[in-house]
């Protein structure tokens, strides 16, 4: 029995392997940075609403690429934010992540370094 081209087929098995898994690793590092860049949107946000309430954390969400979800957020107050962003991910589509942050004022009178304590993903 002859075995010319048996390794062919091995070649063929291992190329596909390491296809298949090069495509998760490029799709959980997007995903990985779609997180980063939705905790940055949120952090903006919850910091944004402390001053303007809702349309600050609204401005501040959308300029970072997000949509603002859910807001408690009265002006001059403590705010709690949760925003979503979706990622693309080669042939499954767009997934949603999503990040939530909180921000209170420190202290009274006009804002300076340090006036401002922030909380970032629960």
């Amino acid at each position: 029995m002859s075995e010319r081209g048996s390794v062919t087929p091995l070649l063929a098995a291992v190329a596909g392997i390491v296809a298949v898994s090069a495509a998760l690793l490029v799709g959980l590092h997007l995903l990985a940075g779609a997180r980063v860049a939705a905790q940055t949107a949120a952090d903006a946000a919850a910091l944004a609403a402390v001053d303007a309430g809702r349309a600050g954390a609204v401005r501040a969400a959308n300029g970072n690429g997000a949509a603002l979800v859910r807001c408690r957020c009265p002006a001059g107050g403590a705010a709690a934010v949760v925003v979503r962003m979706a990622v693309r991910i080669g042939p499954i589509g767009p997934v949603p992540v999503t990040a939530a942050a909180r921000a209170t004022r420190v202290r009274e009178g006009r804002p300076g370094p340090g006036d401002w304590r922030g909380s970032g993903s629960r």
